[in-house]
């Protein structure tokens, strides 16, 4: 059996006029996602055999993250034209993975979308979406040679997308300054309501925001969860106590 893992570049900057697209580079958040794909999938004991990508230059700098994240050389990256431009009538990415040698046990393949989610769709129907930028999908792949793999050949191991990772986070922590300012704010009427008159909603969030930042940090470093519900409300789970 095989194992495949498809990445997805990380967000690279927009395209500037006159410019040429196989030269966006990866933005700064673009790094950092991709650093925590690399470390997610180093906490999953993923060692590549194989690294394919593009030769677009945001594929090229996201392999080099994950390489250097998984502990890999970068002689185990592999460029393929393919991944970038195919002109195969399908999509192109089938050839690529059906031309690897059977040596390449473990195979993580950073490319481009639409074709990097058509394959993550047609591997493993049960999967409907688009992968995010930097987000990774694996698979283990139910063929013992890369020529046979097709449609339907693929069993979902996993699904990581720090990017929307990252937005639900800012998200809660938005929603718990949110909440908290408004406690301040009715504990101050009850102190001095002409002074909590004065109080701006706004100046109170971006006060009470460091406050929300660290308790998510927190409880993430706990074990648990932090995500934001309806409203400002946010619900919160922790792992359950070892008792003594």
């Amino acid at each position: 059996m095989k194992s495949l893992y498809l990445v997805r570049h990380g967000r690279a900057a927009g395209e500037t006029p006159g410019g040429n697209d196989m030269d966006r580079d990866l933005t700064r958040s673009g790094r950092e996602a991709v650093k925590a794909t690399a470390a997610f999938l180093a906490e999953q004991q993923i060692i590549p055999d194989v690294i394919i990508c593009s030769p677009a230059r945001r594929a090229r700098r996201s392999a080099t993250i994950l390489a250097k994240g998984l502990g890999v050389k970068k002689k185990a990256i592999r460029e393929v034209e393919a991944v970038y431009s195919g002109s195969d009538a399908d999509n192109p990415l089938w050839s690529v993975l059906r031309g690897l040698g059977d040596d390449a046990e473990t195979v993580v393949l950073v490319g481009h979308n639409p074709y990097l989610s058509d394959l993550a769709n047609r591997l493993y129907r049960s999967f409907e979406g688009e992968i995010p930028p930097a987000g990774v999908i694996g698979f283990d792949i139910r063929n013992r040679n890369w020529e046979k793999v097709g449609p339907g050949r693929g069993t979902m191991r996993f699904l990581e997308f720090p990017e929307m990772e990252r937005a639900s986070r800012r998200k809660t922590r938005a929603a718990l300054a949110r909440f908290l300012a408004a406690e301040v704010r009715t504990a101050l009427d009850g102190i001095n309501p002409a002074v909590a008159a004065r109080m701006d909603d706004a100046d109170l969030e971006k006060a009470m925001a460091p406050v929300a930042k660290g308790f998510v940090r927190e409880i993430r470093r706990m074990g648990g969860t932090a995500q934001a519900g309806a409203g400002d409300a946010v619900l919160v789970t922790l792992p359950p106590t070892e008792k003594a």
